[in-house]
């Protein structure tokens, strides 16, 4: 039983489908026809079984699921990241321009209609917010995301195919031509060129190129890079718009914790063991024998727990012993690099002492001859 299918979520059209075909049990009897036809006839009873046999355990899965989140996150928060979720996608569909292109777009990735996708949101919202109350963030671990972090800052650039024209644009820059301008003059990404170059605010999980962003990251306030930063895309002229400065680790603290939290619920391991508690606290039980498997994908046994923690345990270790195996070749190579400086620090001092020899021996030499010269 595999991790990822603990964390599957049922497609909304199921539930869909089988709350329909439900529903309808209440106006039709079991023996009712409802199709016919040559050879044909199909009773409710038997649609009803079909229904229940091929979607009953994942869409009763989904249903305590998403009851069970909601009452850990509260009915009144439910609502609030249900607004969330259509606020979202309605910002989405003006990205798009229309509510038609962007239906179409969400067809081609498997979804069936907006209130689908929309749903997905809602439902990722929930699951996240109720488990993310049960992950543990250490001060050492804040600690560290401190020493790392990297506040947002806001940058320009401009982005042209060749370091010759970069160069000259640079040059331009440093007899006072207005940066905004040359970038919606010259700059080849078109997206930020029509804000003067501006791509606003950004940080370390951006996505941004990461040599871009390591030679944005030593500008300061109002400077610009000196030389052309050479990506994948072409070569960029980066200025620093606003760099403000990073605050202490009390002030901090909370936007470091939810970062932590976020990138915690990555792992999917971790988060199907949060999953797994929720659900054994809530002490859910199953009448309907033909389901009772149906949170079987979701609750892991303690055999199984075993032995995702040694899992866990091994993964952790390979980790380790990369890092020191790493740690280990680039200390040879420091003193491997030390030993030929030495070296060649050697045979220049030996060099040197050969050539001071050589200009004594020369020198006593000439001595010796203009001695004799002058006694003759």
């Amino acid at each position: 039983m595999t991790i990822s299918k603990k964390l599957k979520l049922t497609s909304i059209a199921l539930l869909s489908t089988f709350a329909l075909a439900a529903c309808s049990t209440g106006s039709a009897e079991g023996d009712a026809t409802v199709a016919t036809g040559d050879g044909v006839e199909i009773t409710n009873e038997e649609l009803q079984a079909e229904l229940k046999a091929t979607y009953g355990n994942a869409t009763l899965q989904k249903l305590i699921m998403e009851e069970v989140f909601v009452d850990e996150v509260g009915s009144d928060r439910a609502k609030e990241l249900e607004e969330e979720a259509t606020t979202e996608v309605e910002t989405l569909i003006a990205q798009y321009g229309d509510e038609e292109t962007f239906t179409s777009v969400l067809t081609s990735s498997g979804f069936t209609s907006r209130d689908d996708y929309e749903h997905q949101v809602y439902y990722y919202k929930l699951m996240s917010e109720a488990v993310s109350k049960y992950i543990e963030v250490t001060d050492e671990e804040i600690q560290t995301a401190y020493d790392e972090y990297v506040p947002s800052f806001t940058v320009s650039h401009i982005l042209v195919a060749d370091e010759e024209t970069a160069n000259d644009l640079i040059a331009q820059l440093d007899d006072g031509a207005d940066f905004a301008t040359l970038a919606e003059e010259n700059s080849t990404d078109t997206a930020s060129a029509t804000n003067g170059g501006s791509l606003g605010e950004v940080n370390a999980d951006s996505g941004l190129d990461e040599t871009f962003f390591a030679a944005a990251s030593d500008l300061a306030e109002g400077e610009y890079t000196t030389t052309p930063v050479e990506t994948d895309y072409g070569f960029h002229i980066i200025k620093m718009d606003e760099k403000p400065e990073k605050g202490s680790l009390e002030e901090e603290t909370d936007q470091l914790k939810e970062s932590i939290i976020s990138e915690k619920l990555t792992d999917s391991t971790l988060v199907a063991g949060l999953v797994s508690d929720i659900m054994v606290k809530h002490n859910v039980e199953i009448s309907d024998e033909d389901l009772k498997t149906a949170l079987d994908d979701v609750i892991i046994t303690d055999e199984e727990q075993a032995s995702l923690d040694s899992e866990s345990e091994s993964a952790a270790a390979a980790s380790e012993a990369a890092a020191s195996e790493s740690a280990a070749s680039e200390s040879a190579a420091s003193s491997s690099e030390a030993s030929s400086s030495s070296s060649e620090e050697e045979s220049s001092a030996s060099e040197e002492s050969s050539s001071t020899t050589e200009e004594s021996s020369s020198a006593a030499s000439e001595e010796a001859s203009s001695s004799s010269s002058e006694e003759e």
